[in-house]
């Protein structure tokens, strides 16, 4: 992924797609599923403009065979994936919701809007609350009561999915 925001999602039990993670520029994916040689069970959906580079598994895998730095650089790149995926983890156990809800609607932000006059930065979030929810390791009822709080804070300034927000950058600065 060179530029943009991209979703994974899986289908839940009762078959609705729900967000799991969030590519940013410089993810390769889905890496799981091409080292495994397992059926891939994630759908990548593109929440903003996108640029990327596709490479086909049977030139991957060609280019593998070639040139073992390939391969090393494949599984450097899991690795990584995978310590990402436990920091993610350790992140819903270990830091509290609304500093998560925060540092992802940040993160979210700087890479689909755009700072107004002021600094401010201005966006509409690309998903729903409810995959925002998903996404804090929260329920959509406890996600609605935290933003409630923090509007009423001045942390927060949201209308509908459209986010205009003085506190986001300053949050992850502190």
């Amino acid at each position: 992924l060179t530029s943009g925001l991209v979703a994974l999602e899986r289908a839940s039990p009762q078959g609705k797609l729900v967000i799991f993670k969030i590519l940013y520029p410089g993810a390769f994916f889905p890496l799981s599923n091409i080292l495994s040689d397992g059926v891939c069970t994630t759908t990548a959906r593109a929440l903003s403009d996108v640029r990327f580079c596709f490479i086909t598994i049977d030139r991957l895998r060609q280019s593998m065979e070639r040139d073992n730095r390939i391969s090393l650089s494949l599984l450097k790149m899991s690795a990584m994936e995978m310590l990402d995926n436990e920091n993610a983890l350790f992140g819903v156990s270990g830091v509290p919701l609304q500093e998560r809800v925060l540092s992802l609607l940040c993160a979210v932000g700087l890479q689909v809007g755009r700072r107004d006059r002021t600094g401010d930065l201005d966006f509409t979030l690309p998903f729903s609350w409810a995959d925002l929810a998903a996404l804090s390791g929260t329920g959509p009822e406890v996600l609605s009561r935290l933003l409630r709080r923090l509007k009423n804070a001045g942390r927060l300034d949201f209308q509908r999915r459209q986010i205009r927000d003085v506190w986001l950058q300053h949050d992850l600065d502190a």
